[in-house]
């Protein structure tokens, strides 16, 4: 089937930071591919499908069972980005992974240091379901129990009254402190941050407040700033696009979803702490932070903090369960994940990172990750085919 002049619905709702960039993906798309006549007029009703005749394919956040129902009647390609709904096997879907979210804020809140974590969000979404399996999953691996706090409101402004926060605020004071939390996105995570205002609760110091979707309106305008996973949305929307026009040329549909990878977890204020009762290395791990890619040496460490090369050792270890080498490897490689994510040649990726060769990176990167950094980069731009975690 010819690709020429496609007319293309864009079916996705823009009431919230998923939804604009998403679109802002599919621009970028058809900046390249401007094949294209594309018709989206604000689009918020996840009631009401409209009158799709005479169109080549349809992007959708398919956002309810009835929403569904009415696009599986249009018999057209249709893509689906909803995160929520994504798991509808009539339609293909392009999603964030969001399982893989959920790990990346065990990971941060890992490494600084806390041993009691929580989860707070709604009980419904699948989303929510997906951050909160990832972020349990990986903290159980080090031996961490993950508590849970569901709620069956909405997500509007009316869950964020008084009444609504009470319990929360009650429910985080009786938890073990210092607590790392992960909100399911960050509309929750401003919520908590008030709860723990609420209950004279210090964040970060006493509570750690990660969120996600990086909504950085959100995130800047809260205070203490919000930590955030950014899901690379412009990512799924992009892919989708490309999705559609492989379907519309008759290419086969998948048999799981799409699923990206997350971009970086935003570290701000709201989680900017180490949990750690040694405060040497707590110092130590905030040079390695700063200055890792720079040529660091653990002897420089030892020396910032006036301690032997030895004692550091056994503290930091006795403290993180790594050694100052260790961590200073993991957040070169850290970085350079980042990195990766741009469009920074590898060569440029492997010395901004620190490493002394892009050959050394490229065998540390595929020790590491069982990719090359090429690999890896292509990955982040839904090359590759995922399942979804059950």
């Amino acid at each position: 089937m010819s690709v020429s002049g496609l007319h293309v619905a864009l079916l996705v709702a823009t009431p919230d930071s998923y939804g604009r960039r998403v679109l802002d993906g599919i621009l970028d798309y058809l900046r390249l591919h401007p094949h294209w006549n594309t018709e989206f007029d604000a689009w918020r009703d996840p009631h009401r499908v409209p009158d799709l005749s005479g169109y080549s394919g349809v992007i959708a956040r398919v956002s309810t069972d009835e929403m569904g129902e009415q696009l599986q009647g249009c018999k057209l390609p249709i893509i689906n980005v909803s995160a929520s709904r994504y798991r509808m096997p009539q339609f293909p879907a392009v999603v964030p992974d969001n399982y893989a979210a959920g790990r990346m804020v065990g990971d941060h809140l890992l490494e600084r240091g806390f041993e009691h974590m929580a989860f707070v969000g709604p009980n419904r979404p699948q989303f929510a379901r997906d951050r909160w399996q990832g972020f349990r999953e990986r903290s159980a691996e080090s031996d961490c129990n993950v508590e849970v706090y569901w709620f069956t409101q909405n997500m509007g402004d009316d869950w964020l009254t008084e009444e609504h926060l009470e319990p929360l605020s009650q429910w985080l004071k009786e938890r073990p402190q210092p607590l790392g939390v992960m909100a399911s996105n960050d509309v929750v995570a401003r919520a908590v941050v008030r709860a723990c205002r609420k209950a004279s609760l210090d964040v970060p110091d006493q509570v750690a407040v990660v969120g996600a979707d990086d909504d950085e309106h959100l995130c800047e305008l809260t205070t203490p700033s919000l930590s955030s996973v950014a899901l690379g949305l412009e990512r799924v929307g992009y892919r989708a696009a490309a999705f559609l026009d492989e379907l519309i040329a008759g290419e086969a549909v998948p048999d799981q979803p799409i699923m990206l990878p997350p971009g970086e977890l935003k570290v701000r204020r709201s989680s900017d702490v180490f949990a750690l009762g040694d405060r040497k290395v707590v110092a130590a791990l905030n040079l390695i932070r700063q200055r890792a890619t720079q040529g660091l040496t653990v002897t420089e460490v030892a020396s910032h903090v006036r301690l032997s090369r030895r004692a550091l050792e056994l503290r930091f270890r006795r403290e993180t369960g790594r050694t100052p080498r260790d961590e200073i490897g993991r957040t070169r490689m850290e970085t350079a994940r980042k990195l990766l994510a741009t469009n920074m040649s590898i060569t440029q990726v492997a010395a901004e990172a620190g490493f002394s060769s892009q050959s050394r990176f490229g065998q540390m990167f595929r020790n590491e990750t069982g990719m090359t950094p090429l690999q890896f980069r292509r990955s982040l731009r839904g090359d590759t085919i995922s399942s979804p975690k059950s």
